[in-house]
């Protein structure tokens, strides 16, 4: 939906606002990492980050026709999302990097695939094998990043 309004009325100023709070938190994120080369793909992550939130503030207050903030609209899997993210975050520590992975990926492949029925689910759990396997042929054996070690990984 489409109106002239205040630019506070503006979705698009308030994500990318968000935007920032989550540039932040990774920044704060990449102090607590002591080894120097670990810091190498999230400054990348960080660098992109604050070029679209830059990009994304100048457009919304920029442009005069823009979506409304009444257009928010949280549904039950982008609730069970960020509940899954928010919950498995402290588990990097304790179960460590890889292993925490797997429990987010195939947590967040259920929750797209729902409902759920046989193929689905074997489906979520190929795909996170094969991310989870991705993800440590690049970090580990290409690049030799040191990721969060726990008891299992």
């Amino acid at each position: 939906m489409m109106k002239n309004k205040s630019v506070f009325r503006n979705l698009e100023l308030y994500i990318s606002l968000a935007m920032f709070v989550v540039a932040g938190i990774l920044t704060w994120q990449i102090i607590l990492i002591k080894i120097p080369d670990s810091r190498v793909i999230p400054l990348f992550v960080l660098f992109t980050i604050l070029i679209a939130s830059i990009a994304q503030l100048y457009s919304s207050v920029k442009r005069i026709r823009f979506n409304d903030v009444e257009a928010i609209y949280l549904g039950l899997q982008e609730i069970l999302t960020i509940g899954l993210l928010l919950a498995t975050y402290p588990l990097y520590r304790i179960l460590g990097f890889y292993a925490t992975l797997t429990i987010v990926v195939v947590g967040i492949s259920l929750i797209v695939f729902w409902p759920l029925n046989r193929r689905s689910v074997l489906t979520a759990l190929l795909y996170s094998a094969l991310l989870v396997i991705l993800c440590y042929l690049v970090f580990k054996v290409s690049l030799g990043l040191i990721t969060p070690v726990g008891v299992l990984i």
